[in-house]
């Protein structure tokens, strides 16, 4: 089992997680701007994670070996990684991902519309990644 199978697996259990936290509102203690970021952080970490993958032919993680080549270049193998049907939904994640984070922190509407769009996108990226996770995980 390749290391980046572990990393991409706990990368996407914690951004199930936040996004989790920021839909019941568990922990009241915690801010609502430390969840968004911190589901940034681990989606864009399993990105990272699988754009590494790619990059350094790990053919360990199965969507490496059926849709890369070790003499490709460097730029097709990048590519490669949301070229199939695990790594598009992980790139569609962390774009819902960092278009919420965008939202909420630059928005001007009024509070409860802010919260009520965020709620929203968080529900959008919840059921994303809980199929991502499911039954089109990449780290597998």
């Amino acid at each position: 089992m390749p290391p980046s199978y572990l990393l991409g697996q706990l990368s996407l259990i914690a951004a199930i997680i936040s996004y989790l936290s920021l839909l019941l509102r568990w922990p009241k203690s915690n801010s609502t701007s430390t969840k968004l970021i911190l589901n940034f952080i681990s989606i864009i970490s399993a990105w990272l994670v699988l754009s590494y993958s790619f990059a350094t032919d790990n053919f360990g993680l199965m969507i490496v070996a059926l849709n890369s080549h070790n003499k490709a270049p460097i730029i097709y193998k990048l590519v490669a990684s949301w070229g199939n049907h695990e790594g598009s939904l992980l790139l569609i994640s962390l774009i819902i991902s960092f278009y919420i984070n965008a939202q909420y922190f630059l928005s001007r509407t009024p509070n409860s519309y802010r919260e009520a769009a965020t709620r929203l996108g968080c529900w959008l990226g919840l059921m994303l990644l809980v199929y991502s996770f499911v039954l089109a995980n990449p780290f597998v």
